[in-house]
């Protein structure tokens, strides 16, 4: 008789599904959470706690303050790439993925977020030298997280967020703290971009920095999910193959087998014993073929 086999049972804080009742995160889903909303939900499933409606009121702002969807944009020029085939959901997955280990974009949201953290807890507020010295001394290898504008002189997003935060009257340590990087940041070189600003408002209402590097990434989620809609209607040739005339080859030349040799040479090899190959097939090089992963430029 064979021995039970113990299997080792997988806990998990997300769901419970019965026979009369479903469960999210400690939630009735039917009962409590009747008339919740889309964005109470996502908060939900990514923090583990359900956000009060205030708090909902300052994270919708922000997520419209972060809806900039022009596809020649990374990451959403690659949800228009992907989506080229046909298929939507291809290219939303890829927008995210992308940005597992991304420098920029909404990715840096837990790195800015950590670096806000640091910021507060050794510059008191009002302190613009100490403030200076700390930025200055940061290490910009892969550029400061939560900093960085390019093209252009500001962000207009960041821009669009501090006053609709000032309209709501929200106030906070960590979003004090982005206004007062802002009034020395053309002075030091140093452009704060929307990822400092997600990072110090979520950290004001009190979420993690695990949750804040989710939660600034689906905060772009229509602009994802307009571009790999669209793309997948328009689904243009353009996208799925490059162009040859964009395509320049740069591999070794064409080889040939010595059996293709000795046709050009006017004669035929002699046929290989029974059950043995040819000794011109043992080293027979395919010839190379060409290849669309070369360096190219694809218009804009």
């Amino acid at each position: 008789m064979e021995a039970d086999l113990e299997v080792p049972r997988l806990p998990t804080r997300v769901a419970h599904a019965g026979w009369d009742r479903q469960d999210f995160h400690g939630w009735s889903v039917f009962e409590e959470l009747k008339g919740a909303t889309f964005t109470e939900l996502v908060v939900l499933a990514i923090s583990g706690r359900r956000p009060t409606p205030r708090e909902v009121e300052l994270i919708d702002a922000l997520i419209v303050s972060a809806t900039v969807a022009d596809p020649r944009i990374w990451p959403l020029k690659i949800a228009r790439l992907v989506s080229a085939y046909g298929s939507a959901w291809p290219g939303v997955a890829a927008s995210y993925a992308w940005q597992a280990d991304a420098a920029v974009g909404a990715a840096t949201g837990a790195s800015a977020a950590r670096l806000l953290q640091e910021l507060v807890a050794q510059v008191p507020e009002g302190d613009d030298e100490g403030l200076r010295a700390f930025l200055k001394r940061r290490p910009r290898g892969r550029g400061l997280p939560g900093f960085g504008v390019p093209f252009r002189p500001r962000d207009e997003r960041l821009d669009a967020l501090a006053e609709r935060l000032r309209e709501l009257g929200h106030e906070g340590p960590y979003w004090s703290r982005v206004l007062e990087v802002r009034t020395i940041s053309e002075e030091i070189g140093l452009e704060p971009n929307l990822a400092l600003g997600t990072a110090a408002l979520f950290l004001d209402l009190g979420f993690d920095v695990t949750a804040i590097g989710h939660l600034g990434m689906v905060a772009l989620h229509a602009a994802y999910l307009a571009n790999a809609v669209e793309g997948a209607v328009q689904a243009p040739e353009l996208l799925q193959h490059l162009p040859d005339a964009y395509v320049r080859y740069v591999g070794p030349a064409p080889r040939q087998s010595p059996r293709a040799h000795a046709a050009a040479a006017g004669s035929v090899a002699p046929p290989a014993p029974p059950g043995r190959r040819h000794p011109a097939h043992q080293h027979r090089q395919r010839p190379a073929r060409p290849t669309r992963v070369g360096r190219g430029t694809l218009p804009r």
